[in-house]
């Protein structure tokens, strides 16, 4: 039956809850500076022209899968997973790039739960071979007890992606709620938890790691908390080396943990630091979308300036992480609600804009580039570039969802409209 419609926020109010499970990379590109160059400003580093090369959906798509509500790709750019935000109809897909290049396509592979799921695909992960789906079904535990939400784990077979169910399912004790949304880098899995008291008493992140004998049924080998026992999120990201993790709370803060010297185990782990603004208001949304290497986070405030948006960057001090206001602040005078989506790639950043319209395009949305310059990250409102369709639907909510691999971005658009299909979604492939 048809589902309710995208449930991106009307202006000015900015909270959402799309989850925005994000798969970073290293190494995008090279940028050149001449010798003579002048180090402290945006011009130090040529504009990057990217163009979209492909449109992706799926074969089975309906109205109100909003496809695209969560991207993920690897880290070599070669492959891309796509989910969605539909509660009845639950795939996640994934693509693989042809030998000749990212075309328009529809999916290589679908990724379906053996047991039905619910909610499938609202956030996904990948790192190697290895694909996460979260999902938020009610497993029964046993007569009286049972969890909430899942994470499905798939693993290419050694002949490449084909349609299949999970190796397996990674469940939590009783009465807990799991994977809300979900963050993976080499061989850990991270998923943030709550309570099922309504409202919540209690929660964090699960930390998995892979055994060497392959992913199992097995517990969560570290538990991650705030001090300030705050232990709702709105996004999870993981750095490419899984040395770093970052959560942003709905409280405008983002949390960032790093690996301890003993890999990620233990209980009830603190946050290294708390990364907040210098400017903060109620309302602008801070850790709606996150970001991160190992030396540098981003985090996306949408509803900053009554709706412009932003994007607020932090940069590790040489002595190491701590308790910090923003580096630097990212803003565009044409990116309404920026930050929707954010991704990190060496020194470039990108911020979606959802609510951006292209041309006379109502809200197609956009992403906006910013890069590095020579001197360091910097405020600014003049971004380097601006990433649009080709041809640019009505309401599609482009930037919604961000992910960055081997010089290609995937940027989510869950509102498209594809023929009859209401918000069925797409999403888009950039390259330079």
């Amino acid at each position: 039956m048809p589902g309710p419609r995208l449930n991106l926020p009307s202006r000015p109010s900015h909270r959402f809850s799309l989850s925005l499970s994000l798969a970073l990379s290293l190494g995008l590109f090279l940028l050149c500076v001449s010798p003579g160059a002048l180090a402290a400003s945006l011009n130090d580093l040529p504009p990057a022209v990217y163009e979209q090369v492909a449109m992706l959906t799926s074969t089975d798509g309906i109205s109100y899968d909003h496809f695209g509500s969560s991207v993920a790709i690897s880290t070599d750019g070669n492959t891309i997973v796509v989910g969605l935000n539909n509660g009845e109809h639950n795939a996640a897909y994934v693509f693989v790039k042809p030998a000749g290049g990212w075309a328009n396509a529809t999916e290589t592979a679908e990724l379906t739960p053996s047991d039905g799921g619910y909610a499938f695909g609202s956030s996904v992960a990948i790192a190697g071979n290895t694909i996460f789906v979260a999902s938020q079904i009610s497993t029964q535990v046993n007569e009286t007890q049972y969890t909430r939400g899942a994470v499905y784990i798939y693993e290419a077979p050694t002949s490449g992606w084909v349609s299949s169910t999970e190796t397996v399912k990674l469940t939590v004790g009783p009465n807990y709620a799991v994977a809300i949304t979900i963050a993976a880098a080499g061989n850990s899995l991270a998923a943030t938890f709550t309570s099922q008291n309504n409202p919540p008493t209690a929660g964090g992140i699960f930390v998995w790691n892979k055994p060497a004998a392959g992913w199992g049924k097995q517990a969560a080998a570290a538990t991650l908390i705030t001090s300030d026992q705050n232990f709702i999120f709105d996004s999870l990201a993981f750095s490419t080396t899984g040395n770093t993790l970052v959560a942003g709370g709905n409280n405008g803060v983002v949390y960032l943990w790093t690996k301890p010297a003993g890999g990620w185990n233990g209980k009830n782990l603190t946050q290294t630091a708390e990364l907040i603004t210098s400017d903060g208001n109620t309302g602008d949304d801070l850790g709606s979308s996150v970001a991160a290497t190992d030396t540098t986070v981003v985090s996306g405030a949408p509803g900053r300036n009554a709706g412009d948006g932003a994007a607020y960057v932090y940069v590790k001090p040489s002595g190491g992480w701590v308790n910090a206001e923003e580096t630097a602040q990212l803003s565009a005078a044409d990116g309404p609600d920026l930050g929707f989506g954010v991704a990190i790639s060496g020194n470039s950043i990108f911020a979606g804009s959802a609510y951006a319209n292209v041309g006379g395009t109502f809200q197609a949305g956009a992403v906006f580039l910013y890069n590095k310059p020579s001197a360091g990250w910097k405020t600014t409102s003049t971004f380097a570039s601006e990433l649009v369709a080709t041809s640019p639907l009505e309401q599609a909510y482009m930037g919604t969802a961000l992910a960055v691999g081997g010089g290609t971005i995937i940027a989510g658009a869950p509102g498209a409209t594809l023929g009859s299909n209401i918000d069925q979604g797409t999403a888009y492939v950039f390259e330079q």
